[in-house]
């Protein structure tokens, strides 16, 4: 019966290929009405239009963004489709078959009760490791970089400010002279006895203004209050995405960026100037410029307007095609990141950590060991004819684990079975960056993490002969899911050799 409700809700899964067939097949299986030939012939080639048209290059877009992702983006043919390896809710648009709207849910391969595992640990990484590790994290797993360009840009408008306001303030204040029939401020004493000797009953009156000189209070004002706007959005979203226990910690450090912009807001110095950076119609090249001008000898004041500058550049070149869901995810990341969680418990690191930040990457350094994630490498020993492996001249390993003078190379890969490709970007790691495992007979250690949907266990690759050194590439097959939890991580200590 085809038009009984004005909406209507689709189910598909990630990663798959859809031609005309197996769309209808889901689609009967999902919908729980009875929808003729011709409505689903309709659906087909309304939602392969969507993915084309719409989906397609918005995810394109959020690739080409920096955003360093091995999941494929969603692609359309005439006669089928395949929705990528992402994650979310879409609006597909009407109408179509009779409905108003269609409603589009992508599911993960993994199903939503593993992936959702996968999200919860990803985001207790920052609990765990430190506030540094925020931005990160974020980063890699919401498309959306520019709330993570709040997050970096919130501390350092802090920091500035704090310095700013310690040093000498340009004059932002000047004195007029008013002359009225009645007093408006301070008398002018001179002036109005001139007056009166003059033969006039005026009076002179000095009163206070704003010089030109507040643009720099100004631009102070606006910064913080679009920041704190920003980050209110941020702890918004973050809520969608559920796991409030999970999220408690890093929305307890954004709530402490948010208290410091309130704050700075409510200083003498700055609230004074916020309504009018509300209100002023000025545009903000203009107010940077002033406000380089006229911040006299504080230097911090300078380096705020240069700051504010960056930060609505960065924010203006993000080109926005379609607004896009929050929970578009990339479901390689997440699994990428909870990997990550399954490896600092198997080294131990449960806090007490140093973190240094290296863009979306991070090196973690606890108990005698230094754990890279998303760290490029250009030391240059490359195989011949592997240089297509490399972006922008690097190669970016998921993780290397380095301890006492032994480096092991892992990468993570959100598949059950390891590809010929896979196992020749392992080889140009382990020539490039590891070093040998003297416990395994001076090995080249290469470590591959991939998917199973049973107890999680280990395997081995065969080595490629070809290289001088002996090598060896291991596997872990892990099971996201809770309740292999302690089997994962009993894994991941084996294929990495840790004992302790």
């Amino acid at each position: 019966m085809e038009g009984v409700s004005s909406s209507l809700e689709l189910k598909l899964r990630e990663d798959r290929r859809y031609d005309y067939g197996r769309f209808v097949e889901q689609v009967r299986k999902g919908v729980g009405i009875t929808l003729g030939s011709s409505c689903l012939e309709e659906l087909f080639d309304g939602v392969r239009r969507f993915v084309d048209g719409a989906l397609r290059p918005a995810i394109e877009s959020l690739i080409a963004r920096d955003l360093d992702v091995e999941s494929p983006p969603p692609t359309a043919r005439r006669d089928r489709f395949n929705l990528g390896q992402w994650i979310g809710f879409f609006e597909v648009g009407g109408p179509l078959c009779g409905f108003d709207s269609v409603t589009l849910e992508v599911e993960p391969k993994v199903g939503w009760g593993k992936f959702k595992y996968m999200l919860r640990e990803s985001l207790e990484i920052p609990a765990v490791v430190g506030f540094e590790s925020l931005a990160p994290i974020l980063a890699n797993l919401m498309p959306y970089s520019d709330y993570v360009v709040d997050i970096i840009y919130s501390d350092l408008a802090y920091r500035y400010t704090e310095m700013a306001l310690r040093g000498p303030l340009p004059r932002i204040v000047e004195d007029v002279v008013v002359v009225s029939e009645g007093l408006l401020g301070r008398v002018d004493v001179v002036r109005t006895l001139k007056l009166r000797v003059a033969g006039s009953q005026l009076i002179a009156s000095r009163k206070a203004r704003l010089a030109y000189a507040h643009m720099p209070l100004i631009l102070v004002a606006r910064f913080h209050y679009m920041l704190l706007n920003r980050l209110n959005k941020i702890v918004e979203d973050l809520g969608r995405m559920g796991g409030h226990e999970v999220l408690r910690g890093v929305l307890e450090r954004i709530e402490m960026l948010r208290r410091r912009h309130a704050y700075i807001l409510t200083l003498t110095p700055v609230a004074a100037y916020l309504d009018l950076a509300l209100r002023a119609d000025v545009e903000d090249s203009v107010l940077v410029r002033e406000a380089r001008v006229r911040s006299g000898v504080n230097t911090w004041l300078r380096a705020l307007a240069d700051l504010y500058e960056s930060y609505n550049s960065r924010l203006a070149g993000v080109e926005v095609r379609r607004e896009l869901p929050l929970q578009l995810l990339p479901s390689s990341k997440v699994f990428e990141l909870w990997v990550l969680k399954l490896i600092m418990e198997a080294l131990g690191i449960d806090g007490g950590v140093r973190v240094e930040r290296m863009g979306s990457g991070l090196t973690i350094g606890a108990n005698g060991v230094k754990l890279h994630y998303n760290k490029p490498y250009r030391e240059g020993r490359l195989l011949r004819g592997l240089r297509a492996l490399l972006k922008d001249g690097a190669l970016r390993p998921d993780y290397v684990v380095e301890r006492d003078g032994e480096v092991v190379v892992a990468d993570a890969k959100y598949k059950a079975r390891v590809s010929v490709g896979d196992v020749e970007r392992m080889a140009a790691y382990l020539v490039d960056i590891a070093a040998p495992l003297r416990v395994d007979g001076e090995r080249l250690i290469g470590v591959l993490m991939v998917l199973t949907g049973n107890k999680p266990k280990t395997s081995k690759v065969v080595a490629d002969e070809e290289l001088t050194t002996k090598h060896e590439l291991r596997v872990a097959h892990v099971n996201p899911s809770e309740e292999h939890k302690l089997d994962n991580v009993k894994t991941v200590k084996e294929v990495l050799r840790v004992t302790r």
